[in-house]
This record gives C-alpha cells, structure tokens and sequence, in this order.
C-alpha cells in the first residue's frame, strides 16, 4: 500500500495522552502529531528517534500530521496500527494471500452474533479473519501483545468459539517491522491471553504470521514467519 500525501521526515520527542505524538521536523519545527496507537509501543518510542509523518494537508483536521513510522536502533516500525487491516485487505484481494483463506469476496467487518471479525472471505462465508498488528520485540521474537488486551481475549474467545462450531476461523498476526525472526505470544505481558489463544488453538483456530515491510512512502507485504504459540 502507498502513503496518500505528503511524507515529513521528523524526530520524536514524546507521546502524550496517547494519541498525540511530539516532534520536530527536520526542517526544525516543533509539532503535535496524531498516533493512531492503542498500545503500549514498548520499544518503539526512543527519544530522539527518526519518525516518517503522513501530512494530511487537511485544513478541518485538528492534528494535520500523523506518525506513521518510528525507527528504533536501525529498523523502521509502522506505529499507525490502522494500517494493518488496510495492508491485509490489500493482500487478501490481490496479492499473495488471495487463496490463502478461500476465493471470492473479501468484507470488512464481519459481525456474527455479538462479535465482529476484520474480514470474511467467500461467498458463501468461507473463513473469518483477524488481523493484529505485532510490533514488541524480544531479542529475535517478535510478541503480541504489548499490553493487556480484554479486546484481544475477546476476539480470540469468539474465533475459538466459532472454530469449535465447524467455522473457518483464522488469527492473523502482521509484523509491521523491520527484526525479528518468529512470532509468539507475550505471556509476560498478558498471561490471560496467552491462555485464551491456547484454548481457542485447541478449538480448531487457524493462525498465521506475515511481516510487512515499512518503505518511505508506504508498505509491502512481505515473508511468512514461524510461529512459536
């Protein structure tokens, strides 16, 4: 996927309540971005790291510039974590997932009961995907979550559900980074969804691991990666 709009290159400062981000441009001015981060971003928010900001150009928007990208200790890490769906939809329909989890057409949010999946692929419903975006690293592992999830145990719980019903029911974790060589889980950071993707795996839940490369001006799908759940 490509970046609409202009690119900022900055350096990060701090983040604050959140979604806002501090930095100075290149250029030597002083911003408040928009990070669209739920997360903790354990170890992707070094003082004074290099940051990629997406320019809206947008006049109505509060916050005009967005982080998209943050490099720490050499490799570049896509913090935006919105950009995964829109990276795996991509993928689904026209690039090297198209097949992977059946044919025919791919629809966002998918509600069945009181849960909503990221996608469903088919038609009839062939399999349900969730996507999540990994960006913790420990050492050469790269781990979900980086902090507690009850949103991720849920989502877990109903694709296990679903799983054990006779479902096609997947997990997908996209690692949009650079490093890192497997994907696992963060035990230490979520015992209990260590423990619900354990049961939800026993139920019949399908899971996958891809990486997504971070360039300047966008992002590509790249390698599947060994998973360690």
């Amino acid at each position: 996927m490509d970046y609409a709009g202009r690119m900022v290159d900055a350096r990060f400062v701090a983040r604050r309540k959140r979604f806002l981000c501090d930095v100075v441009t290149d250029d030597g001015e002083a911003l408040t971005a928009h990070i669209a981060n739920t997360g903790a971003m354990t170890g992707c928010s070094e003082p004074d790291a290099p940051v990629r900001l997406r320019d809206s150009a947008d006049p109505k928007r509060k916050l005009r510039f967005s982080v998209e990208q943050i490099c720490v200790a050499g490799e570049w890490i896509v913090v935006n974590t919105a950009r995964a769906n829109q990276v795996v939809e991509e993928a689904l329909t026209s690039g090297v997932l198209r097949g992977t989890f059946g044919m025919g057409p791919v629809r966002r949010e998918v509600r069945h009961g009181e849960s909503r999946i990221d996608f469903g692929v088919g038609e009839p419903l062939h399999t349900l995907v969730e996507v999540k975006s990994v960006t913790l690293r420990i050492g050469d592992q790269l781990a979900f979550p980086d902090a507690v999830t009850a949103r991720g145990r849920k989502h877990v719980d109903a694709l296990g559900n679903l799983a054990a019903e006779g479902f096609g029911a997947a997990l997908l974790f996209l690692v949009p980074r650079h490093g890192g060589r497997r994907v696992g889980v963060a035990r230490h950071v979520d015992p209990a969804y260590a423990e619900s993707l354990a049961l939800a795996v026993s139920k019949g839940l399908r899971v996958e691991a891809w990486r997504a490369v971070p360039r300047s001006d966008g992002i590509d799908f790249g390698e599947r990666l060994p998973l360690e759940l």
